[in-house]
């Protein structure tokens, strides 16, 4: 009987996507927003969230709620916002008491997270359509045919050719369909902009060259002035040895998010087995207040 009301909800799920290209989809953390063909609609569904680590959402909105009673309003960064997903989270539980930068390369993307946030009427946020690296210029944004998978090179300094130098080590393998240019900022640069000296919550995913994110916000980094860092992990990759390099090297305190489990573990030898590969790290600074960091942590930690 479930096998068959699933298939209905199959068809029913596709045949809206073909006529209106979009549907709209409440997830099991409260959070609204639309679904399009290629952001996998389906598993979604069966899932009830468009994730797949849905221990970085639980974190996220705890962390939030958590440091969110103080006068100071929070500053946020969602940094590769691909839907704007986890930029809902932060506002979810901000609650209008601060500000969310989210930075999508991507023009479809921004498109997209545009929409989500008309949706949701938040106003308190800025969506950037550029990327975040270690430079400012531009950059060769290329779009994969798998999405979600898209990535950056650096463009030959005023040479007028559309061809990049490789940032990460992740292109050979992946099939580009179409490129776009964009605009390239450091976090540094983005940051003294906009008057920013600290942030709460940093999310990172930027399709290995998260390092070089953190790079280029690198005064700010070692100083510790990013509260909470999340940001993708692929153990054994170069991005992700350089990343550890980087927070350890910083004094950061490193948690591994045991995936879609709820959970933090600080040494991969004790990551839990039955689970899938960690996907995500937690780096907390040690300027966060000793009260907040241990009621985020407390009852999750293994």
């Amino acid at each position: 009987m479930l096998n068959k009301i699933w298939l209905i909800n199959f068809f029913i799920i596709k045949l809206f996507i073909v006529i209106f290209k979009k549907i709209k989809f409440n997830d099991k953390y409260g959070l609204s927003y639309y679904l399009w063909s290629n952001t996998r609609p389906i598993d979604t569904y069966q899932r009830k969230v468009r994730t797949d680590d849905e221990t970085l959402i639980e974190l996220v909105l705890k962390v939030i709620n958590v440091i969110n009673n103080d006068k100071k309003p929070l500053v946020c960064f969602d940094i590769g916002g691909y839907i704007g997903v986890i930029t809902l989270a932060m506002l979810k539980n901000m609650k209008n008491k601060g500000m969310v930068h989210v930075f999508e390369p991507v023009r479809v993307n921004y498109y997209r997270i545009c929409e989500n946030l008309k949706l949701n009427n938040y106003s308190n946020v800025v969506v950037n359509n550029f990327a975040i690296s270690d430079y400012s210029g531009l950059g060769l944004q290329n779009i994969t045919v798998e999405g979600g998978n898209e990535f950056l090179q650096k463009l030959h300094d005023h040479s007028g050719e559309i061809s990049g130098d490789e940032l990460s080590e992740s292109e050979a393998n992946q099939d580009v369909k179409e490129q776009q240019i964009t605009m390239v900022m450091s976090l540094m640069n983005y940051m003294d902009l906009c008057s920013i000296d600290w942030v709460d919550v940093v999310k990172i995913d930027a399709e290995s060259i998260d390092h070089l994110v953190l790079n280029g916000g690198k005064q700010y980094f070692y100083e510790q002035k990013f509260g909470f860092i999340f940001v993708e992990y692929n153990h054994g990759s170069y991005c992700s040895s350089e990343l550890l390099r980087m927070l350890n090297d910083a004094k950061y305190d490193v948690y591994y998010i045991v995936r879609n489990a709820g959970t933090l573990v600080s040494n991969l030898s004790d990551y839990p087995s039955g689970y899938k590969t960690c996907l995500n790290i937690l780096a907390i600074s040690n300027l966060v207040e000793a009260d907040k960091r241990d009621k985020i942590l407390s009852g999750v930690v293994l």
